[in-house]
């Protein structure tokens, strides 16, 4: 009977001149308990899906490219929370993936061992839950973010940012802080309500060269949209956005993440804490962006924006 247990695992080979029966055995071994690359065990994971979105499998894909491991693929629906559960508690994966928000949400009481989130808004789960939490958001992080806007405009002044003082709030002070790092002056524009924003860009004390909308529920409904697009046309100031339909609108730039590197990012992230153990949280933000610039309102604007960023940008025009 083989003591293999399905590892295809080569016979030993005889005795050769520099290596006896006992040495080949105690190789053998070696290999079974620690494994080598090409031969180490196959671990299982389970991807809990909040939504069957495109984005989301192009998550899993970058998963799958760092990450020599079984993916199983779940979506999750109101109706089916109780047999994902009992689908973790019998497979017991190796790692649990929640593949957005809704997902993470669901998952985070169950008291899952290598629980990873991806994908999900980084504010929105820290805010909801309890103890040590990790994963990769599905938010650009803040030093990626100035330094973008600054090498697309140029030496930027004075940086309008549009934020609620509700959940976001922590992601506006890291925006604040990156971008005062780089010597810009930060114009914070708080917005409780679509009524808020016409009198907040009358109490400004100066004039922004840019204004930054960050992923925000309270900034980004449709009414307020159009109060902070107004502004920006009357104006010639530049508004960033954080999507690309925003640029379709009248945005002159969006930086969006990167589904497949988000995956990647998680693939790494799982893969050291199944080699090292997870020892404490981990929250990371989306590290590589997609551009997207409107030429038609960047001309209208006169924005001189750099040939560099041009090249490497979704242009609309």
């Amino acid at each position: 009977m083989s003591l293999c247990m399905g590892k295809n695992l080569p016979s030993p080979p005889r005795a050769g001149l520099f290596c006896s029966p006992a040495c080949w055995l105690l190789i053998w071994l070696l290999f079974w308990a620690f494994g080598l690359p090409g031969l180490s065990r196959a671990c299982e994971i389970i991807a809990v899906k909040s939504d069957a979105l495109p984005l989301y499998d192009k998550t899993l894909s970058g998963i799958e490219s760092v990450l020599p491991c079984r993916i199983t693929s779940v979506p999750l629906s109101p109706s089916k929370g109780k047999e994902v559960l009992e689908l973790i508690e019998d497979r017991n994966p190796d790692a649990v993936v929640a593949v957005g928000t809704y997902a993470f949400r669901k998952l985070r009481n169950a008291k899952i061992p290598n629980l990873v989130y991806t994908m999900a808004i980084p504010y929105e789960v820290e805010n909801d839950s309890p103890g040590s939490i990790t994963g990769v958001g599905i938010i650009i992080s803040p030093e990626v973010y100035i330094e973008n806007i600054v090498e697309v405009f140029g030496s930027i002044r004075r940086l309008g940012v549009l934020y609620s003082p509700g959940k976001a709030s922590g992601y506006a002070r890291e925006i604040f802080s990156a971008a005062r790092a780089r010597g810009v002056e930060v114009l914070p524009i708080e917005v409780h309500s679509v009524e808020d924003v016409p009198p907040a860009f009358r109490e400004l004390r100066s004039r922004p060269d840019v204004l930054l909308m960050l992923p925000d529920p309270a900034v980004a409904s449709p009414e307020a949209l159009n109060a902070i697009l107004l502004y920006s046309f009357q104006n010639s100031i530049p508004l960033v956005s954080f999507a690309r339909k925003y640029v379709t609108m009248g945005a002159v730039l969006s930086l969006e993440v990167d589904p497949f590197d988000i995956g990647v990012q998680t693939g790494e992230l799982i893969g050291k804490i199944l080699k090292e153990g997870r020892s404490s949280a981990r929250k990371l933000y989306a590290r590589k962006v997609r551009l997207t610039i409107n030429q038609k309102v960047a001309q209208k604007m006169s924005l001189p924006l750099r040939e560099s960023s041009l090249k490497r940008a979704e242009i609309i025009r």
